[in-house]
């Protein structure tokens, strides 16, 4: 039994900020059982992580961009489909959306990548809309040239400016947008698939626990105490509910 005041509530601190019971036992030199036990009878709620996600993947946002890039690289910036996302450059609203609970492993990263995609799709969404109300420039190429013909210039020179069409434009901007929300979509599956992963995996681990517990039981005639049992039976029955209710 954990009995140390202090680290239970180090425990405490890293179950409700979304570890797993291995994590949390492995980095408290503790066993798995001694988790799931505590957990169980201090009664923690935590909430869960694949909720989060369908809340906020909407507005979720991006990290601080990759390394090699140089700062305030803006490739592609004609339709943003490949814009490096940089904190410093993120306006009040998007930093905003970056005050989340952060994953871990492959989870963490996957949501890195739904953030960042998700800050591009809102600020593609942005740039159609102000090509739409024309606040946009759709000029795409500018050139002077001199000739001595030229009579109505003072300076006998003429600027010839060639224009696209915005239909063109926003078109092209769609299919970026389309490109990028697709991907955000396969990411989102992806994170759904390793929750559910993990929770077939953690009932798993709760059964062959309880099957152990049993046999040590039978095994011990002078044992009375089956409150460590009924903390794994409770421990199946919470962690089915996740997953059926995902």
């Amino acid at each position: 039994m954990i009995d140390d005041n202090n680290k239970i509530s180090k425990i405490k601190k890293d179950y409700m900020a979304g570890k797993t019971y291995k994590q949390i036992a492995q980095k408290h030199d503790v066993t798995y059982n001694e988790v799931l036990y505590l957990v169980k009878k201090k009664n923690w709620k935590r909430k869960s992580n694949l909720s989060k996600v369908k809340k906020g993947n909407q507005n979720a946002k991006g990290n601080k961009g990759g390394p090699g890039a140089e700062k305030g690289n803006t490739r592609a910036l004609k339709t943003g489909e490949y814009e490096t996302i940089y904190d410093d450059l993120l306006t009040d609203e998007e930093k905003a959306i970056m005050k989340q609970t952060e994953l871990y492993d492959k989870k963490y990263q996957i949501m890195s990548e739904i953030k960042m995609l998700s800050i591009r799709e809102r600020r593609m969404m942005q740039r159609i809309k102000n090509v739409k109300e024309g606040k946009d420039l759709t000029i795409v190429r500018m050139s002077k040239s001199t000739s001595k013909n030229i009579s109505y210039k003072s300076n006998g020179s003429t600027t010839t400016t060639e224009a696209e069409s915005t239909t063109n434009i926003i078109q092209r901007l769609e299919e970026s947008l389309t490109r990028v929300q697709e991907a955000k979509r396969r990411y989102i599956d992806s994170y759904h698939k390793i929750e559910t992963d993990d929770r077939k995996l953690e009932l798993d681990l709760i059964r062959l626990e309880m099957e152990a517990a049993k046999d040590d039981s039978s095994n011990n005639e002078d044992m009375k105490d089956d409150s460590f049992i009924q903390a794994l039976n409770d421990s199946t029955e919470g962690a089915w509910n996740d997953y059926t209710e995902e």
